[in-house]
């Protein structure tokens, strides 16, 4: 199955394309995502960012388990200074805390953050927390320069995201595309991809290996493409 894409501008986003920048920003992801969660039942949710009151009670709406994991602040630096080089997040600080597993998982933009040579490490590790079924929210840039650390976001409404950027500095981002995506997030299967005015891509997916898959580590056989696949 291929990616379901959307290249329509979103109502009330800006006409031209703006950059990752503070305000209120429109998100046919999570759009997407609150559809799937309200035809499911739902016992966990993990948020990987900040923990910000109006996102727990957004995500409340779907259970009253709601765990915060801010990778960023567990990293125990103080993010306000000038940096020489792009913030990178420590991958060994998310593991998994005994059996537990969630039902959906709030990537945010922590791909950017995390060096390349560890990044199939993370992604394993993202694996492991989720539930057969389970979904995930992704923001990406394929090219737009992004900040220097991670942008928090605070859930406005069910169809935007306010962003917090610390910092005027830009760089280059990691190169992430819709295959990149998949092919790096294994097991992960696409349902929803959205091409942004700000520059970034919003990425909806949802984990299908089974625990035995996980356990045994052994490489998964990549998934036969079907007709209609975009790319």
């Amino acid at each position: 199955m291929g990616w379901f894409f959307a290249r329509h501008r979103p109502r009330g986003e800006y006409p031209e394309e703006v950059g990752v920048t503070d305000g209120p920003h429109r998100s046919p992801g999570l759009s997407a995502l609150s559809e799937e969660l309200d035809k499911r039942r739902v016992e966990a949710i993990l948020d990987l960012g900040a923990s910000f009151h109006e996102n727990v009670r957004y995500m409340s709406r779907y259970c009253g388990n709601i765990v915060i994991r801010d990778l960023v602040n567990e990293r125990g630096e103080e993010l306000s200074g000038p940096r020489a080089s792009l913030f990178q997040l420590d991958v060994d600080a998310l593991e998994a805390r005994g059996d537990k597993r969630y039902d959906a998982i709030l990537l945010w933009d922590l791909l950017h953050y995390v060096d390349r040579p560890r990044l199939r490490d993370f992604a394993g590790r993202v694996a492991r927390l989720a539930n057969p079924g389970a979904l995930a929210l992704l923001l990406a840039s394929g090219s737009t320069p992004i900040p220097m650390t991670p942008v928090q976001f605070r859930i406005r409404d069910r169809h935007s995201l306010i962003y917090k950027v610390r910092g005027d500095r830009r760089s280059a981002a990691p190169q992430f595309t819709p295959r990149s995506v998949e092919q790096l997030l294994s097991g992960f299967r696409p349902l929803r991809f959205f091409q942004l005015r700000n520059g970034l891509q919003e990425f909806l997916l949802q984990y299908e290996a089974s625990p035995e898959e996980e356990l045994d580590g052994m490489p998964r056989p990549a998934r036969p493409r079907q007709p209609g696949d975009w790319y």
